[in-house]
């Protein structure tokens, strides 16, 4: 847990917490014929969203994502 470690932020941004905090999306896929690398990063990139959406501190699986969004 990230902010367990009480990591202080560097920033002057009023709008950002006072300690860091990392909100996560993550993927895997088993390597196959015709699968591109861009699958992957777009399964990521939805998970992040998904992350992002429920707030700061999270992780989010692909598979979790998939469930919790309509596109």
């Amino acid at each position: 847990d990230i902010a367990a470690l009480l990591i202080p932020h560097e920033s002057r941004d009023d709008t950002l917490e006072p300690i860091v905090t990392v909100s996560l999306g993550s993927a895997a896929l088993f390597p196959t014929t015709g699968g591109n690398p861009e699958s992957l990063i777009a399964a990521a990139d939805k998970a992040l969203y998904v992350a992002k959406s429920k707030g700061r501190n999270h992780l989010i699986p692909y598979s979790e994502a998939l469930s919790q969004t309509d596109s």
